[in-house]
């Protein structure tokens, strides 16, 4: 679509009541855009849900995973989160729920369409480790392929070749970090991948 034209439909898998998808649509109005916001299939858990709602496989150009995290990168705006996290939540549980939304999401990407994950936890397992997860299953649900989308210049995003903690195995040219201490901004992780299959 043309920018001047709108986002186009923004779909939205869960919402906490009409509030959330007034709000989505306020952010295009604020933006300057225009997007029919909807909420997409039942609200469930299953996976019948898109069909519900009339959402085939491959229906959609672009998926944001706004994942379910830890918040540690809003720390220094919520200090009091710090007695809330458990190890266990941010190690293991919460890791296992953003697998689970990555692999429902992607088939409902159009082939060459793009599949975004984000997070606002600046921690290697909600992070680093989910989007490697991904990156290892050669075949998801439904023969979906993905593979890394390279964030260039021109996405004015911060780049490693290596995650925070000094991970490294391969260019990691897909994710990006907003940090704190570096960006005066919160902390955010971002991956995205390319449709393929």
């Amino acid at each position: 679509r043309s920018p001047s034209r709108g986002l186009g439909d923004v779909y939205k898998r869960q919402a906490h009541g009409d509030a959330q998808l007034d709000a989505a649509a306020a952010d295009a109005r604020a933006l300057g855009r225009t997007a029919d916001v909807r909420l997409l299939g039942g609200g469930g858990d299953d996976d019948g849900g898109a069909a519900r709602g009339g959402h085939a496989v491959g229906a959609f150009d672009v998926v944001l995973v706004d994942a379910p995290c830890s918040s540690t990168g809003v720390l220094r705006r919520h200090p009091s989160l710090r007695w809330e996290l458990r190890a266990e939540q941010c190690e293991h549980e919460l890791p296992a729920v953003q697998r689970s939304l990555l692999a429902r999401a992607a088939p409902l990407v159009a082939l060459g369409g793009t599949l975004v994950y984000a997070t606002c936890a600046i921690s290697a397992p909600e992070n680093e480790d989910v989007a490697r997860w991904l990156g290892a299953h050669a075949a998801l649900p439904g023969g979906v392929r993905l593979e890394p989308l390279p964030f260039g210049p021109e996405d004015g995003l911060p780049v490693r070749a290596a995650g925070l903690g000094g991970l490294s195995g391969g260019a990691r040219e897909h994710m990006a970090w907003l940090l704190p201490h570096e960006h005066g901004t919160d902390g955010f992780f971002i991956a995205r991948w390319r449709r393929c299959d």
